[in-house]
């Protein structure tokens, strides 16, 4: 600073540059102003107020320089990627099935979370298959605590959902976390009682449970929220859930004709009355004798025959090649 001074000039500013030097010493050095009003070596720092917009270019990037936080969300679209250019392993790939935002449990502004509750983002050691979980601290009393509530979700009325949710406490601890899926219409309006919301039956729990139900949206339901509870009437101590998800089964309309093969259908599964009239030629069935008219065609029962002179009854006629078990012998005398 007392160098620009004694210049002439005025204070410094961020981005000016200086060169010390020393004739008799033969040195010299360059040094560059920084935003925090420092001097560094220019050799070592160039701050970003220094370059003009779009001048670095991506030659000038060193590889794997630019991190995800680095880049605006909603900044690089499909047209900005080279074609084949994207590996799996580069990817990490959320669950695009489920249909409840923030199951993961990693980001508290996903849910609304009420007093005695508390999202732990990273549970590890826990029991969850989500990474997060959100614990209820448990405090004495009557009646149910809470609602924790998630962000709403679009369904379709009539379809069947299959709901995954996991709970978990200490040893010695009772509990019980209450769940229900509230609908909304298309315009976001609740539905009427008694189609207001769907219980998810969560009984009175110690350790570590998991619950699965299929829950079909009701009619004119648009959207879901899952909400939960602490029941304290039911609860000796703190409990947690986490493992959320919502997915739709698999149904007709979600199957690529032709993808399903034999090996994949399980033995007596298809019963008579989910097979379309007309639909199996006969050349597909491999079908035993149940139409012959003919009595005893097997020929077993002698009784079933008159035999003239000369005619009689052989047993054990397949040595002969015949299909039926037996067979009538003609005998020329």
């Amino acid at each position: 600073n007392t160098a620009i001074s004694d210049a002439g000039g005025g204070s410094p500013r961020a981005g000016d540059v200086v060169t010390l030097y020393n004739n008799a010493a033969n040195w010299s050095q360059t040094r560059v102003r920084t935003t925090g009003g420092s001097w560094a070596l220019l050799a070592a720092f160039f701050g970003g107020d220094v370059l003009v917009d779009g001048t670095v270019v991506a030659d000038k990037l060193a590889a794997d320089s630019v991190i995800a936080n680095k880049i605006a969300a909603g900044a690089i679209g499909a047209i900005h990627l080279q074609a084949g250019s994207i590996l799996a392993s580069k990817l990490t790939i959320a669950d695009f099935t489920n249909l409840i935002p923030g199951s993961e449990m990693t980001e508290a502004a996903a849910w609304t979370i009420p007093t005695n509750f508390t999202l732990n983002a990273n549970a590890a050691g826990s029991p969850f298959n989500s990474p997060g979980r959100i614990q209820w601290t448990y405090t004495s009393g009557a009646g149910w605590i809470g609602a924790v509530i998630s962000q709403r979700f679009p369904v379709e009325a009539g379809a069947s959902y299959l709901f995954h949710v996991q709970t978990f406490a200490e040893a010695g601890i009772t509990y019980q976390l209450p769940v229900r899926i509230y609908w909304y219409n298309a315009a976001g309006e609740a539905l009427t009682t008694p189609n207001n919301y769907t219980s998810v039956s969560m009984g009175i729990g110690t350790g570590f449970a998991t619950k699965q139900q299929v829950i079909v949206p009701p009619t004119d339901a648009k959207f879901g929220e899952v909400r939960v509870w602490g029941s304290r009437d039911n609860s000796n101590g703190n409990a947690s859930f986490g493992g959320l998800y919502l997915r739709r089964m698999a149904s007709g309309e979600l199957i690529v004709d032709g993808a399903v093969v034999a090996s994949k259908i399980a033995a007596g599964a298809v019963s008579a009355d989910k097979i379309q009239a007309g639909s199996i030629l006969a050349s597909k069935l491999a079908i035993s004798d149940f139409s012959n008219i003919v009595p005893d065609g097997e020929m077993a029962d002698p009784a079933a025959w008159t035999l003239p002179t000369g005619w009689s009854r052989n047993p054990g006629a397949t040595s002969f090649g015949f299909e039926s078990p037996n067979s009538l012998m003609f005998t020329d005398d």
